[in-house]
């Protein structure tokens, strides 16, 4: 246990006092996560915490910060400076960087339906995406490529509903790119067709951009059997990888207008990116991780073992670390860079925490 050194206003006085607390390691039990370029965001069994470069002051420290919330969240999300979570009823909430300041306090955004999750870019996150319980998507944010599919290159700083496509079972949001999978398992695309994403985009090396969701008829039968997926545009040599319901890793871009299967690795549930490595989880519960290629796509001899084991979910974060949470409620973090697993460490529960310094 590392000590840190917490001001805290007494209660009822007005001197402060500077009290000596804990971090603890392993303390709260996590049930849902979410990582996006260098924020975290866990909700536990003693509320919600936050790490990272916005939000609550949570960048002060590099511990997890317990924050109040007025809601029960179902889903969290966050990404470069933007935190967001939907609540059992199926109301959106937000915090973080906007408008050019920090917000202190999570506010609601108002939809005429029920959403059921919020999603975005894990690197860069300027354009988000509200997916409705009734399959409508809703969108909002920068449109310079045609990233919302509205038919037009004008950004938005409201939510606008996307007409004219069917029913959404999910959605993948890339770098300047979007994608939709259908309740019928269509796919369908909308963006940019550069950095290396054309197995999104899947129109040809000769279309930069499209305004519009349009259908990948080459995709035609794969999304019925994707089960999750996780995109990595932040490069230019960037691509989207793909887990199937019957656990095999599949992968495009890189060139790939259609999706090819990785050879040598199967028996997955789970795919996450972070800036320049790939991880997936397998039905064991273990994470095997691989570096980006480059020159070529992923292949199943690039991945090795990270050691951990009964780990139920993975996050990338898009700044070279990723979270894993086990089934006990534990989150360790990963990086690449020294290739060292790092237990979450949370700043106890206390009042008016302001400063925090290590000593």
């Amino acid at each position: 246990m590392t000590g840190y050194q917490v001001l805290g206003r007494r209660k009822g006085r007005g001197e402060l006092r500077r009290f000596n607390l804990p971090v603890v390691a392993f303390g709260p039990k996590a049930t849902m996560m979410s990582g996006g370029d260098g924020n975290y965001m866990i909700y536990t069994d003693l509320g919600l915490y936050l790490r990272g470069s916005s939000a609550h002051s949570a960048y002060r420290r590099d511990q997890l910060t317990n924050i109040w919330i007025p809601f029960t969240p179902a889903s969290v999300t966050v990404s470069n400076t933007r935190f967001w979570a939907t609540d059992t009823t199926g109301k959106v909430w937000r915090s973080g960087y906007w408008n050019r300041c920090d917000k202190t306090g999570f506010e609601e955004i108002i939809f005429d339906v029920p959403i059921q999750r919020m999603f975005i870019d894990t690197f860069r996150s300027h354009h988000f995406t509200a997916l409705a319980a009734n399959g409508d998507i809703y969108v909002m944010g920068y449109n310079y490529d045609g990233q919302l599919g509205l038919g037009d290159y004008e950004n938005r700083e409201t939510f606008v509903k996307v007409s004219d496509i069917p029913k959404v079972k999910w959605v993948m949001n890339g770098y300047i790119q979007s994608a939709i999978i259908t309740e019928e398992g269509r796919v369908f695309v909308t963006g940019s067709n550069d950095y290396g994403t054309q197995g999104i985009i899947g129109l040809g090396a000769d279309v930069e951009k499209i305004h519009t969701f349009q259908e990948i008829i080459l995709w035609k039968n794969v999304g019925m059997t994707i089960q999750q997926f996780a995109v990595h545009g932040v490069m230019e040599w960037g691509g989207l990888f793909l887990i199937t319901e019957a656990g095999d890793l599949h992968t495009c871009g890189y060139g790939n207008l259609s999706v090819q299967i990785v050879p040598d690795i199967s028996g997955l549930v789970q795919v996450a990116c972070a800036y320049d490595f790939v991880l997936v989880l397998k039905q064991d519960g273990s994470v095997w991780g691989a570096p980006m290629q480059e020159d070529r796509p992923v292949t199943g001899t690039d991945f090795y073992p990270l050691g951990i084991t009964d780990i139920v979910e993975i996050c990338g974060d898009g700044s070279g670390y990723a979270m894993l949470r086990s089934s006990s409620g534990q989150v360790t973090f990963y990086s690449s860079w020294s290739g060292s697993l790092i237990p979450a460490e949370y700043l106890p529960i206390g009042e008016d925490c302001c400063t925090v310094t290590p000593h």
